[in-house]
């Protein structure tokens, strides 16, 4: 057989074209458009910085959402510096091309973030700028985890102005990128000072659990930004949260240029702002009252100091609490400003009801026992009387009612006066007793020539000028002793005395200073040093604190009783300075 002739083909050829013909006359589809062709291996591929942004976190719903998502990135690039700011630019041109018609409304926005972007990528750079382009451009920072590190202590170190948004998601990308196996890499964007900041406001954490993350801190702080000294207040919240946490302490660099801490920076720091009180027997005080009433129920215990060295480190030392009055007697150096106001304030409650015994047992006629009450409210807060203003309050209001108590005490004073036979100290003891009532008592009122002598400047005639003109009045009979005056060779014995007592305390001072220096050597420089060492060396001059505080006493004694003019009595009192026979 043959091939099929053409002519059997015209049939269908002409219903074809027939039918054709019916569908255009009769309204049907009309034909497909050609296919047009693929123009997009013409447009050029997206910026790295948006492929970045893009696919990190949550993905973006169609192109708008991600046009929106890649705005807010660009938003958090206002702050950019320098060079680094290229990327914001580029990122923010790219979003103008991509998204304008899109978005038109936040056009402007974008538009001013690549202005500024574009004025400060043209400055200078600094190390900041240098190292960061050097971590996004180069391998120089080494193997991947070195780089990490680097890029963290980058971040930390140059802060936010620098470590923008958009530089630690390409620095993040970067550094994952390192790794031979997939590895998930993040930062933390906290800077030195952020870091800092944490750890300051974390002074006094109470627990381990709440010391835990400014603990962490420090060794972030330590790690990233420790190249240069920590400031000296930072150097002393490190040492504070650390040992909070239960963590040991290595010596902390700090500025060279500072040798103690300014007044107010830390509630429980030492008088002479070298140290700060951080750990209590177990507590962690952070007002003076709470230090106070921790310290006076510790015994025993120990008591942990961070402390300024000759080096500039701050470290810490623990410090022997066998009780608060031995804490105070051997390690004075280690007073906190303010405690002394602090257990004043404690103690004025304690002040408070004492006095207000005293004026009721007068009321009551019981003036032998009123005594005894002001006397032993007197005698142990007499220096708090002196410098705290409630505590004169507590005595001016009780004036109108204490004169039985100060009747009593004149009686006493005239019947202590007719035993005393040496003519001197009988003329020294009328003289204290008609200007200070409070001279020579003890704590029971009764009256003792040489028990005590209140602090200079106590004026119980000011503060109690109803009770103590009634004082006055009744032992007006001491005057007799005083009209008969001491001979020259009296007084000039009288001289001799007072300057021997300046002799014997400043030798006792002197004794007293060496071991309390070199108590505090061994606590602050020693190493070695155990802590009851430390208490040891300072106990050891016990008897001669009593020698310095008899003959301090003996001298006031002297002094105050009224025989010696002003010249003689100013001249002494610098001697004692010369000598070192301080109070």
């Amino acid at each position: 057989m043959g091939t099929m002739p053409y002519r059997h083909s015209f049939p269908f050829l002409a219903a074809a074209l027939a039918c054709a013909s019916f569908a255009l006359a009769c309204g049907g589809p009309p034909p497909k458009k050609a296919q047009q062709p693929d123009n997009s291996a013409d447009e050029p591929p997206p910026a790295p910085a948006w492929l970045f942004v893009t696919e990190s976190g949550q993905p973006a719903r169609g192109p708008k959402g991600e046009c929106e998502k890649v705005r807010g990135w660009i938003a958090g690039e206002k702050s950019c510096t320098g060079e680094l700011c290229a990327h914001a630019r580029d990122l923010g041109k790219e979003w103008l091309k991509r998204c304008r018609k899109t978005m038109p409304e936040q056009a402007d926005e974008v538009s001013e973030v690549i202005d500024k972007a574009s004025e400060r990528a043209e400055l200078g750079a600094d190390d900041c700028i240098r190292d960061g382009n050097n971590l996004l451009r180069s391998n120089e920072c080494g193997k991947a985890k070195e780089c990490v590190q680097a890029t963290q202590r980058w971040i930390s170190r140059c802060g936010q102005r620098y470590a923008t948004p958009l530089i630690v998601l390409m620095l993040t990308k970067r550094a994952e990128r390192r790794f031979n196996e997939p590895t998930s890499v993040e930062f933390d964007t906290r800077s030195c000072k952020d870091i800092g900041e944490l750890i300051h406001k974390s002074i006094g954490c109470a627990s381990e659990e709440t010391c835990k993350q400014p603990a962490d801190a420090v060794a972030a702080w330590t790690d990233r930004c420790g190249e240069a000294p920590a400031s000296l207040p930072l150097a002393f919240a490190m040492a504070d949260v650390l040992v909070g946490a239960s963590r040991g302490v290595d010596p902390i660099k700090t500025d060279p240029e500072l040798d103690k801490l300014d007044d107010g920076a830390f509630t429980l720091m030492t008088k002479d702002a070298k140290g700060t009180a951080i750990w209590v027997c177990g507590e962690r005080p952070t007002s003076l009252q709470t230090y106070v009433a921790t310290r006076a129920k510790c015994s025993p215990g120990e008591v942990i100091f961070a402390r300024l060295d000759g080096s500039h480190r701050v470290k810490t030392l623990s410090v022997p609490h066998a009780s608060d009055a031995e804490f105070q007697r051997l390690f004075p150096f280690l007073e906190v400003k303010g405690e002394r106001d602090a257990r004043d304030k404690a103690e004025l409650g304690a002040f408070q009801k004492r006095v207000g015994e005293a004026v009721e047992s007068a009321k009551s006629g019981r003036g032998a026992q009123a005594a005894a009450q002001l006397a032993s409210a007197l005698i142990p807060h007499a220096a708090a009387v002196l410098h705290n203003p409630e505590y004169r309050k507590v005595l001016s209001d009780a004036d109108p009612f204490l004169g039985p108590a100060m009747r009593e005490w004149a009686k006493r004073k005239i019947a202590a006066s007719a035993r005393i036979k040496d003519a001197t100290e009988s003329a020294l003891f009328a003289g204290r007793s008609l200007q200070h009532p409070l001279a020579d008592m003890r704590l029971d009122g009764s009256v003792l020539p040489g028990a005590y002598i209140p602090p200079a400047g106590f004026a119980l005639a000011e503060w109690m000028p109803s009770s103590f003109a009634i004082y006055r009045k009744d032992a007006s009979k001491l005057e007799a002793v005083l009209k008969k005056k001491l001979s020259d060779a009296k007084l000039a014995d009288l001289r001799t005395r007072i300057r021997n007592e300046v002799q014997t305390c400043a030798a006792a001072m002197a004794a007293i200073s060496k071991a309390e220096e070199s108590s505090a050597a061994c606590l602050f420089r020693d190493n070695d040093c155990a802590p009851n060492r430390a208490a040891g060396l300072s106990s050891a001059v016990d008897q001669e604190r009593e020698r310095a505080a008899a003959a301090q006493r003996n001298i006031a004694l002297m002094l105050a009783g009224g025989a010696l003019d002003r010249a003689d009595i100013e001249r002494i009192e610098s001697e004692k300075v010369a000598a070192g026979c301080l109070d």
